[in-house]
């Protein structure tokens, strides 16, 4: 058993609150759902570590109006399992703090922002723009479920999109 096949996403099937909304299951039980998978990322993160010297930092957070961390946090388990430092920034950040936060980050190969609730394309294009302003030599990557695809994150102002974190991965890598 690999800690990182206990959290990696396969792309199938529905988030918590999407099974809300459809009625599939009610708002107590995708609490208590996000609880317990909250509480197991949180003891196979230690596990996520890769031997030898890093392959550099990658930031990863939200916009401010995301809920939705424990997808931030089971990136940052994966990108850490691939031998980058991964700073977790979490969810709900405003955009500046994001931005400030990003500045002061030594070796940083890529910044990443997550949006798992569609409707606020506002806000996560909003976040790119301030980290931008700050970091503008390194690149700035979307995604999550509430981004459709590469032509998506081009309007977000993003330099690229990954559906999923092997490709981010993947995308970092050969940049």
């Amino acid at each position: 058993f690999q800690a990182e096949d206990g959290i990696r996403d396969n792309g199938a099937g529905l988030v918590g609150s999407e099974m809300c909304i459809r009625d599939r299951i009610g708002v107590a039980a995708e609490h208590r759902a996000s609880a317990i998978a909250g509480r197991v990322v949180g003891r196979l993160s230690h596990r996520m570590v890769r031997r030898g010297q890093s392959r550099g930092t990658i930031a990863v957070g939200t916009s401010a109006v995301e809920q939705h961390g424990l997808p931030v946090a089971m990136l940052a388990d994966l990108l850490r399992g691939a031998g980058f430092d991964s700073v977790d920034r979490g969810c709900n950040l405003p955009a500046a703090c994001f931005a400030d936060e990003v500045e002061k980050l030594e070796r940083l190969r890529a910044i990443v922002v997550t949006a798992t609730t569609s409707g606020f394309d506002n806000e996560v294009r909003e976040t790119v723009t301030a980290v931008r302003s700050k970091r503008g030599d390194v690149p700035i990557y979307v995604g999550g479920r509430a981004v459709a695809g590469a032509d998506h994150a081009a309007t977000l102002e993003a330099d690229g999109y990954a559906s999923d974190a092997a490709g981010l991965i993947t995308l970092i890598a050969n940049r």
